[in-house]
């Protein structure tokens, strides 16, 4: 019996594919099925795949035109025949014992997502995990990432490709990756989708996975403000697809999906070119107004940081911007938050560092 089907969506990389591969065949979970789907890679991505393929009869290879990042993983979930599903982005590799560990936990009970932790890697001498999520789940454990005290999972990086998903549970909500051009973003809405329809998850904070991020061809770099754009087309069919599943679930933690959205706008402003910024903004803000973004937020934020914010209009405003407001927590211990409705209102933009790596959801009745 195939344990689990191991997509690994290939366009293009060549310099890295053979570490992944190494990583990925010699696993110490030996019931596995390796699908590479070859996106019409122009380089000798699909010649490197069929060398390990002669090596290793569970290796499928699906050669196909370009169509992008989520009809490539679409496929490997058609082909797959596993009882979980996993997915490994060809740049990166993995612990030899990954799969091993993953799957153990589904001893405990078949659950409909097993997920870890993962190193952000930059070469053999620089690497390091994501203590945010570590702050979060600390021990092993079974969760509901709805809970109050768990809400914090969905405002992290979406890392995919660090768990595993019952494939029928996959199949049986008809959650598949969106298909919008290029390979931004669709990580976002899948993560959504399976979060939002699992009905039980399992997080281990055992880092497993190394997530390249030295790639200069990888869709995490933002190469032109044509791709940003992309982001409202997530954005609008993930809330779509979230209300078709269960509208009375997605209506009742709406402030969760309405500060995630808004997080992941603030995000790509910050990494805009400077070519056609204030443009951007501007249509940041015009969508933010139009679908009422911000509606369900009264704070957002824990300034824990003292670098300089990034500012692209009425500079003169900077001593009015510096206003914080002091509440208390849940546990009433004194914090400062942004107010959000005021920073959009007023142009400024939360830097990424704020937004990733020290961003905490508190819903409170404050009059602004």
């Amino acid at each position: 019996m195939v344990k689990i089907s191991i997509i690994i969506p290939t366009y293009n990389v060549e310099n890295y594919l053979v570490e992944c591969l190494d990583s990925v065949i010699n696993q110490t979970l030996k019931e596995i099925e390796i699908i590479i789907v070859n996106d019409g890679s122009k380089d000798s991505s699909l010649e490197i795949a069929k060398q390990y393929a002669c090596k290793d009869n569970r290796i499928i290879i699906i050669d196909k035109q370009n169509e992008g990042y989520g009809k490539a993983v679409n496929v490997g979930f058609e082909a797959a025949t596993g009882e979980y599903i996993g997915i490994v982005e060809p740049d990166d590799f993995i612990e030899l014992n990954m799969y091993e560990v993953l799957y153990s936990k589904t001893k405990i009970k078949k659950f409909d997502i097993v997920k870890g932790s993962y190193y952000y890697y930059h070469n053999s001498k620089h690497f390091y995990y994501d203590d945010y999520i570590y702050n979060v789940i600390k021990e092993e454990k079974e969760v509901n990432v709805l809970d109050w005290d768990m809400q914090d999972l969905w405002l992290v990086h979406a890392s995919i490709w660090s768990a595993i998903y019952k494939r029928e549970f996959l199949i049986n909500k008809n959650i598949k990756l969106l298909e919008t051009p290029g390979a931004s973003y669709q990580d976002l809405a899948f993560i959504f989708e399976t979060f939002f329809s699992a009905e039980s998850t399992y997080f281990t904070p055992d880092c497993l996975y190394y997530y390249r991020t030295t790639n200069p061809n990888s869709s995490s770099h933002l190469k032109n403000n044509k791709i940003l754009y992309l982001v409202f087309d997530t954005l609008l069919l993930t809330t779509k697809r979230l209300k078709q599943t269960n509208e009375e679930k997605y209506n009742k933690y709406i402030y969760l999906f309405d500060c995630r959205y808004i997080q992941f706008i603030i995000w790509h402003i910050t990494k805009a070119p400077s070519e056609g910024k204030f443009a951007y903004i501007d249509y940041c803000k015009n969508y933010i107004e139009k679908n009422q973004l911000g509606k369900y937020i009264t704070t957002i934020g824990k300034l824990e940081w003292t670098q300089e914010f990034l500012f692209f209009k009425n500079l003169e405003k900077f001593s009015t911007v510096e206003k914080l407001k002091a509440v208390y927590h849940e546990e009433r211990k004194i914090r400062k938050f942004y107010d959000l409705k005021f920073a959009l209102k007023n142009l400024i933009v939360i830097p990424s560092e704020l937004v990733w790596s020290s961003l905490k959801l508190l819903i409170l009745n404050l009059k602004i």
